[in-house]
This record gives C-alpha cells, sequence and structure tokens, in this order.
C-alpha cells in the first residue's frame, strides 16, 4: 500500500494515494506514513489534504506540538472551513492541557470565528497559566466586547483579569466604561 501510494502521489493522483495513505495507518503502518508524508508536507505547502491529513496522524500519534504547527499553517491558508480546525486545536489541546501557544491559537482561532464562548473560555485559561500574557488576553477580550458589546461574560472577564493582577483601579475604570455603555451589566 504505501509503494502504491508513493507512486500515485508522484504521479499526480494524491487523493487516490492519500487513500492508500490511510489504509495503511488504520492497518497500523502510521509511522512509516508519516516518514512519507512530513517531507511531502513540507515540499507541498500549499496542499491542505495533504497537511490536514499529516495534522490528523500527528493528534492520533499523541504529538501536540507538530500538529499545532501544521493546523496553525492550515488555518491561515484556508479560512472557509473555521469548523474544521477548531475542532481539530481543540483535539490538541486535549492532548496538551497545559500548552498556552495551542490555548491561545485556538482562542484567537475561535474569536476570529466569531465563538466568543470558546475564545473566551480559552483565553481565561491562557491568562491563569501564563500571567504574563494578561496584557494580551485583555487586548482580546475587549476585542469581543467591541465585536459584541452585549457579551456580559466578557465584561466579567475584564473586570476579574484587572482584579487578579492587583489592578484595582483599572477595574473600576472598566467597569464604569462598560456601564457607561450599558447600564444593564450592573445587575
Amino acid at each position: 500500500m504505501l509503494r502504491h501510494g508513493d507512486i500515485l502521489f508522484r504521479t499526480g493522483k494524491r487523493d487516490k494515494a492519500l487513500s492508500l495513505y490511510s489504509e495503511a495507518a488504520k492497518s497500523g503502518q502510521t509511522d512509516a506514513v508519516l516518514q512519507r508524508l512530513a517531507p511531502l508536507a513540507q515540499a507541498e505547502e500549499k496542499n491542505t489534504a495533504v497537511q490536514q491529513f499529516l495534522a490528523q496522524l500527528y493528534i492520533q500519534q499523541q504529538r501536540p506540538a507538530e500538529a499545532l504547527a501544521l493546523v496553525k499553517k492550515l488555518w491561515q491558508q484556508e479560512k472557509r472551513t473555521p469548523e474544521t480546525w477548531l475542532g481539530m486545536m481543540q483535539e490538541i489541546v486535549k492532548l496538551d492541557p497545559s500548552s498556552v501557544d495551542a490555548r491561545q491559537t485556538l482562542g484567537d482561532a475561535a474569536l476570529e470565528a466569531k465563538k466568543f464562548d470558546l475564545a473566551l473560555s480559552h483565553f481565561s485559561k491562557v491568562a491563569s497559566l501564563d500571567p504574563s500574557r494578561l496584557d494580551d488576553i485583555l487586548e482580546r477580550y475587549h476585542k469581543i466586547m467591541d465585536l459584541a458589546p452585549d457579551n456580559f461574560e466578557a465584561a466579567v472577564r475584564i473586570v476579574e483579569a484587572y482584579q487578579s493582577a492587583g489592578r484595582a483601579e483599572q477595574a473600576v475604570a472598566s467597569l464604569r466604561q462598560m456601564l457607561s455603555r450599558d447600564a444593564s451589566l450592573l445587575d
């Protein structure tokens, strides 16, 4: 299967080759498939199918760092299918829940896809895992508030982030600013 896949890939029949590689991976040849696909993925950076298949194999092999690097590229290349990339990023975060980079990437992708609850939950985790990124996270919270001014959770997280950082004055100022926009937040 692997050799036949190699021949098909070289002759331009990439879909059929990936199908054979997939079968080989399912039959226990995952390492051999990874060895073949890694150089192909580097040579064909614009080939989304190869990149996605390789990322899925990395996830299956519980190699979140390699998977994250590929999924980041795929997310930048192919914006039409955000659900696919968000799903893969969530799997990567499950594999490595302490990865600040994976959580921030997932949060950014969710923000871009306007999935604010998902973005908020991962940004919050980033802020707790790496307090040095608090200003970046606050910037993202404010962006959510700009895009969805009625997002109560974002408003609460902004105030909580300032409080946890010991910035009481900024927490009060932020609360006042939000209340001036929407007095119903007082509830």
